[in-house]
């Protein structure tokens, strides 16, 4: 079930970044953010009706609103803005940066065990995706707007990581489905764009884009990315997320015809093979 949990993510967030992509064509990132994680909340929501999924205790709602305020508001709010000063280049390869402070905040504060084996293939990950974003041409520029993606690295490693506890009181379904819509409130702030943007697209592949990546690389994705985590802890499961330029680039690929430079497949392999290190580690200790 783990393995499958990683293998929907990993595919819906590869894919994830063409779709808004083609959606900022239409779209301002502040009522994207809202439009996306709105259909994402609408769908949940609908799934939670139809199995009952009871509304968090009381007791639960601290923390529940701190990591949905962090990891869902702050952290797409965040990616949105700063890629307007960010090359895509440069985004990629900090925004990878989560798996490193997912594994210090799971050591320091979820009781982890984080080897140098693992510290070893998350740096060998990181290397492969500095390779595959250079062999793609990406622009690298470490502007101001820089610090906004490593908060968005620093605000999923949060998320993932002091989510556990919940998940395992109150099931993944609940978590995620109270999660999102708690951290889609703050967006409505947005909302009069985003109704006169919709109502203004004349073009339908934006509007598609903007449903897709609602239901799949939000809705299904942190779905299927929560049970993962529970069942990998968040320090290896966060590893994983180095596959997700692969995803990117096959689904670029599909889109506009854009063929994968031998350096960046060369990338791809480094991060695979970090990946593969970190997981065999497990192995071999048990």
């Amino acid at each position: 079930m783990a393995a499958f949990a990683v293998i929907v993510t990993v595919l819906f967030w590869g894919s994830a970044f063409t779709g808004i992509a083609i959606a900022l064509e239409a779209f301002a990132p502040g009522p994207l953010a809202l439009l996306r994680f709105g259909t994402a909340t609408l769908t949940l929501l609908a799934v939670a009706a139809v199995r009952r999924v009871s509304w968090p205790p009381r007791a639960a709602l601290p923390r529940l609103v701190a990591i949905s305020l962090v990891g869902i508001t702050a952290y797409h709010l965040m990616l949105n803005f700063g890629q307007q000063w960010v090359p895509p280049g440069t985004t990629a390869i900090l925004i990878q940066t989560a798996p490193v402070f997912t594994a210090l905040l799971a050591s320091r504060f979820d009781g982890a065990d984080v080897s140098r084996r693992a510290w070893a293939g998350i740096g060998i990950a990181l290397l492969g995706t500095v390779v595959l974003v250079l062999g793609r041409g990406g622009d690298l520029a470490f502007t101001g707007g820089a610090a906004l993606i490593i908060g968005c690295a620093v605000a999923t490693s949060v998320y993932f990581v002091f989510q556990r506890p919940l998940v395992a009181a109150h099931g993944v379904q609940a978590v995620t489905t109270w999660s999102i819509a708690i951290g889609t409130l703050p967006m409505l702030v947005f909302a009069p764009g985003a109704i006169q943007q919709w109502s203004a697209c004349g073009a339908l592949a934006p509007k598609i884009a903007v449903i897709y990546v609602g239901i799949f690389p939000a809705a299904l994705a942190y779905l299927a990315w929560n049970e993962a985590v529970r069942r990998l802890t968040a320090a290896r499961a966060m590893v994983f997320l180095y596959l997700v330029p692969l995803v990117t680039i096959a689904t670029s690929w599909l889109w506009d015809g854009s063929l994968p430079t031998a350096t960046s497949l060369l990338g791809g392999g480094i991060a695979m093979g970090g990946v593969v290190l970190v997981n065999t580690e497990r192995r071999r200790r048990g």
